[in-house]
């Protein structure tokens, strides 16, 4: 909805009321005058349930590449909620889990070459190894060349990268 029309404040007595966020952002506000208020993003119900879909996953067993999977994809969604510490620190732990399994034929490109692209976002959010976030960039940006239908994820690292590389 346009910014300042949404719903006024309301009750529920019997229901609960779902937000979810497809663009941009959403103030909720809440109790008597609004005056608790959350802004939501994008990101954080897709953090939210990834969150929950890694521990359902380590339940089966940590080493399996299944965790790495849902790991790499809860560290794209916390680079986008700005989560940056939490973000790095699970997109390495899936990186380094998905490199391990990278030469099997079973391998799936995809969540290795987000999860390298999502940590090159993060160091540069935190304005840590420059160099690093480069080259994590190109890596992703060659794997998901090579996977079908991804024009326009690579054209989205394209962008990221000429916006970083010294001309």
């Amino acid at each position: 909805c346009p910014a300042g029309q949404g719903p006024g404040l309301h009750n529920h007595k019997d229901t609960f009321e779902t937000f979810t966020v497809l663009e941009g952002r959403f103030e909720v506000c809440w109790n008597d005058q609004g005056q608790d208020r959350l802004e939501l993003e994008r990101f954080d119900e897709a953090a939210e349930r990834l969150t929950k879909a890694v521990i359902l996953r380590e339940k089966l067993g940590k080493e399996r590449p299944e965790v790495a999977v849902a790991q790499a994809y809860l560290g794209v969604a916390l680079v986008g909620t700005r989560a940056v510490p939490l973000a790095t620190e699970r997109l390495q732990q899936a990186i380094a889990r998905l490199e391990a399994s990278e030469s099997k034929p079973e391998a799936d490109p995809e969540p290795l070459a987000y999860a390298r692209f999502a940590l090159a976002q993060a160091l540069r959010l935190a304005h840590r190894e420059p160099d690093q976030a480069l080259a994590l960039a190109k890596r992703a940006r060659e794997a998901l060349v090579k996977v079908p239908r991804r024009e326009s994820v690579v054209a989205r690292i394209d962008r990221w990268l000429s916006e970083r590389t010294p001309r």
